[in-house]
């Protein structure tokens, strides 16, 4: 600005504050078409924006003239412009991420067994994806999967071990009978029969034993061997029942065959 524009404006200042122009006269007051403030009518510049009453701006002087963005900030140093008042968008991707990485950890590394805490915990993260619309909708389906899977393998592992308990517990009431039972006999007792089954017999070949009183014998000699390194005297004097063997049926129908033989002879001796 000019010493012209300064020193005018300073004249026009006082004039409207002590309600004269100078002479005593009243001065007449207009609008500023630019800011909305009143001003002397026969000023060219208006004191409160420094612009030119005519709008011709570079004009006689010119005057000070405010940028006008047209609601918009403009860019600078590669930041993008955007419209005043309107918030950034969020695009970020972290409630998505999060959900993954608890299902991955839980399917992987604790084999679902942490499922319980993580399935929860990753529909949560999921779904709370999916509504933000922000990205990260992909993440979001494929940890709801991956879940469900755990949960599923979650539910057969809390199968297998209701089914289990009673027969935990029945080992644990009558330990020294079981051990000393085995030992005498080579077989676990008559309770766990049921394990003897076909359909486990693929169970325990893949963890490496014949049968299932291999694995139960491999059970017996490390609770032996815990119990005893507790207290020595554990499993002395300890009497058991003599497991008797059970007959095949190959066995049974060989007997039956030589019972029917026997009457048979004895049937023609007295014939004779």
């Amino acid at each position: 600005m000019d010493k012209d524009f300064i020193d005018e404006t300073k004249n026009e200042i006082v004039d409207e504050t002590s309600g004269n122009s100078g002479n005593g006269n009243e001065p007449k007051m207009k609008y500023c078409p630019h800011c909305g403030k009143l001003k002397p009518a026969d000023s060219r510049f208006c004191p409160e924006c420094g612009k030119d009453r005519s709008g011709s701006g570079a004009g006689g002087g010119g005057g000070y003239q405010q940028p006008q963005y047209g609601g918009m900030r403009p860019a600078y140093a590669g930041y993008p412009a955007r419209t005043a008042g309107v918030p950034l968008q969020k695009t970020g991707t972290g409630v998505a991420v999060a959900a993954l990485c608890i299902s991955l950890v839980n399917f992987f590394i604790f084999a679902s067994f942490l499922s319980f805490i993580a399935v929860p915990l990753t529909f949560i993260f999921a779904i709370m994806a999916l509504k933000r619309k922000n990205g990260g909708k992909a993440m979001a389906i494929v940890s709801i999967v991956i879940a469900i899977i755990s949960a599923a393998i979650f539910a057969v592992y809390v199968a297998i071990i209701v089914k289990i308990v009673p027969d935990i517990k029945y080992f644990a009431e009558h330990d020294k009978e079981i051990v000393a039972e085995y030992e005498e006999t080579g077989m676990a007792p008559d309770h766990y029969s049921k394990y003897r089954d076909k359909k486990y017999d693929k169970l325990w070949e893949n963890m490496g034993y014949d049968d299932f009183d291999s694995f139960f014998g491999y059970i017996v000699k490390e609770y032996k061997k815990e119990a005893v390194k507790n207290d020595p005297d554990y499993f002395s004097g300890t009497k058991t029942k003599k497991k008797t063997k059970t007959k095949t049926k190959k066995a049974e129908t060989t007997t039956e065959e030589e019972d029917v033989s026997e009457k048979s002879g004895e049937d023609l001796v007295v014939l004779t």
